[in-house]
């Protein structure tokens, strides 16, 4: 009897053991499950579970913690001339975040200095020639060429308006008619919003006419971008500020 009550017993043991699932390595209920650090999320032990337990600089993406793209600590930790904000890469807005002292088309004048692929990597008074940022010419003051009308900008806006597409149409026409000559294009806007942000709009107004001559055949590296702001802004009515709201082209 006593060896009946061992065996039975031995049995159920058996059994017992037997009906347990075995826990599978790295799966968890609660964070104290996973290793010092790691997080229990859905069952798992992962590196992290949220931005907070990967600390400054990183990211938690699919439980591994990773570098934020354009993170920072300095201005040297950035490319291209940009700056650093609030830990972030960005495009500087004001002269006072940059070294020189001197923010161009949000890129910081230093990071351009000496070389270059296109007129817009320089400064607004200088041309990309041979790779290397010089002087712009004076304006064309030659024989008289065919003639580039002015387009116009509905406040806040850089979209060209559908009544200058056919401006723009016969702009892209002389522009190609002419050999052997650059076009500034000066954008503008009236005398509204803060310094900064009229700089950065009218680049906008002056990016957006230099993609429509594009789409129709003008060679990019015949328009050289210029924002003057509301440097030139004279309106004081709807009318006056229409007329500021503008890219202007002028021959070089």
């Amino acid at each position: 009897m006593k060896r009946f009550a061992l065996l039975l017993g031995f049995f159920a043991l058996s059994l017992s053991l037997s009906g347990c699932p075995t826990k599978k390595p790295g799966s968890c209920t609660k964070d104290s499950d996973c290793k010092k650090g790691e997080k229990c999320v859905k069952g798992k032990c992962q590196q992290c579970a949220t931005d907070k337990d990967c600390g400054p600089g990183k990211q938690c993406v699919n439980g591994v913690c990773r570098k934020k793209p354009g993170y920072c600590d300095t201005n040297k930790d950035c490319p291209d001339g940009k700056v650093c904000r609030d830990h972030m890469c960005q495009a500087c807005a004001k002269d006072a975040e940059c070294p020189s002292g001197k923010c161009v088309k949000g890129r910081c004048a230093e990071a351009m200095a000496g070389s270059c692929k296109e007129d817009d990597d320089c400064k607004d008074e200088e041309v990309c020639k041979d790779g290397r940022c010089v002087p712009a010419p004076k304006p064309y003051t030659g024989p008289a060429l065919c003639a580039l009308k002015n387009v116009h900008f509905v406040f806040n806006k850089a979209v060209v308006r559908p009544d200058d597409q056919k401006h723009l149409e016969a702009n892209a026409k002389c522009i190609q008619s002419v050999k052997k000559r650059k076009v500034h294009l000066n954008g503008h806007c009236d005398s509204r919003g803060t310094e900064e942000y009229n700089l950065a709009l009218s680049n906008q107004r002056a990016q957006a006419v230099k993609r429509y001559l594009e789409s129709l055949g003008v060679s990019g590296s015949r328009l050289h971008i210029v924002p003057k702001g509301e440097l030139e802004a004279t309106g004081t009515n709807d009318t006056g500020w229409f007329n500021d709201r503008k890219v202007e082209f002028v021959w070089y």
